[in-house]
């Protein structure tokens, strides 16, 4: 369980990091319970078969890492969006097309947090 978090965390700095590259994430030593990572750049002839079959790989495409951070600035935008909505004290009413974008925004953001978690899960394990 704790190395599918260090995945995670792995995977998250390596899409913040190199949106634009294809890389790896290696698993080595698992024979000892100890997990080392090496990361790397690799053109796209590389990553095909002898790679990929490796169970101790994580392959991380250019176009996951596009997905994943059009995923965080569209739930970002919405959570700043549905805070700057919210009424700042008990007197102030919203206009019912400022509660319906509210709604939206308010909606968004959590769909969008399940989507980045899923994302990254769906690459860690």
């Amino acid at each position: 369980m704790k190395d599918i978090f260090f995945d995670a965390f792995k995977i998250i700095r390596n899409s913040l990091t190199s949106p634009l590259e294809n890389s790896i994430i290696t698993r080595s030593n698992s024979d000892t319970g100890r997990t080392l990572y090496s990361r790397g750049s690799y053109e796209s002839s590389e990553l095909d078969t002898e790679n990929r079959r490796l169970k101790n790989e994580i392959t991380i495409s250019p176009m996951f890492k596009l997905g994943f951070w059009a995923a965080l600035v569209l739930t970002s935008a919405s959570l700043v969006l549905s805070f700057f909505l919210l009424p700042k004290d008990a007197q102030t009413i919203l206009s019912e097309q400022q509660k319906q974008l509210f709604e939206t925004c308010n909606t968004t953001w959590k769909m969008g947090f399940g989507a980045i978690i899923g994302l990254i899960g769906g690459k860690a394990t």
